[in-house]
């Protein structure tokens, strides 16, 4: 298991899942910030997963994502953002959850759902 590779491509695959949507993926807090400021949604993979051994060979990597929604502050509102967001990577992904959050983000308090998925290695 290499975490920077993994995450350089579940990154990689986000974007390419997220095509046809208004939102965009990245592991970086600034460049999500900017998405989110400009008015767009962004996807901000944290960049270090959650680790746990099943076995001495076999690990799970739990991988957190917020879908941060830049267009309004409201939660109503920003549903309709977040549907298409959260639609097309539930199956691709194997989300394991998606749970309403809000994130202070720029100064600000954007609504979000925050995403979980598991990736493993033998």
């Amino acid at each position: 298991m290499n975490i920077i590779t993994d995450l350089e491509e579940i990154v990689t695959e986000t974007n390419a899942l997220l095509d046809g949507t208004d939102a965009t993926a990245t592991d970086d807090p600034t460049a999500a910030a900017s998405t989110v400021t400009a008015g767009g949604t962004a996807v901000l993979i944290l960049a270090a997963p959650e680790l746990e051994w099943q076995t001495w060979h076999q690990v799970t990597a739990i991988w957190a994502a917020w879908v941060i929604v830049g267009a309004t502050t409201d939660p109503k509102q920003a549903a309709a953002h977040m549907s298409p967001v959260i639609e097309a990577l539930a199956h691709p992904l194997g989300l394991d959850r998606a749970r309403p959050q809000t994130y202070d983000l720029a100064s600000r308090t954007w609504p979000g759902y925050e995403l979980t998925f598991t990736t493993q290695s033998i």
